[in-house]
């Protein structure tokens, strides 16, 4: 007997899986038609299902935590983001932007510290 399969044999069809091997739980994701169509070439790529594929990967990464991200990083991403806010505020009460290279310099610096956040700097 095979060790994936239940003691207890069906008389038709498949056998039963043990409890420890039975997906029992669904989870529903919406794709975009681009995302599905590189995923379904991945999946036909590699062999196979679309839902292996996306059971392997969601199995096989680690998902970074808040308590692994660079805290010093993300303070001041709050900073600048609070800053940009105020800058904002200030121009839709005037209807003037004196201050544009400080706009667009602090949201380079927003970008920056965002990918720094993502591991993509």
């Amino acid at each position: 007997m095979d060790i994936n399969t239940a003691a207890k044999k069906s008389k038709y069809g498949r056998k039963a899986l043990l409890p420890d091997l039975k997906r029992s739980y669904q989870f529903k994701v919406g794709f975009t038609q681009s995302e599905y169509k590189k995923l379904a070439a991945q999946a036909e790529q590699a062999g196979i299902a679309e839902s292996e594929l996306i059971r392997k990967f969601a199995l096989s990464k680690e998902v970074k935590t808040p308590s692994q991200i660079n805290k010093f990083a993300y303070a001041e991403l709050a900073k600048l983001a609070n800053n940009l806010n105020q800058l904002a505020r200030v121009a839709n009460h005037t209807g003037i932007i004196e201050s544009h290279n400080l706009i667009m310099r602090t949201f380079e610096s927003v970008q920056s510290l965002r990918q720094q956040l993502l591991g993509t700097q």
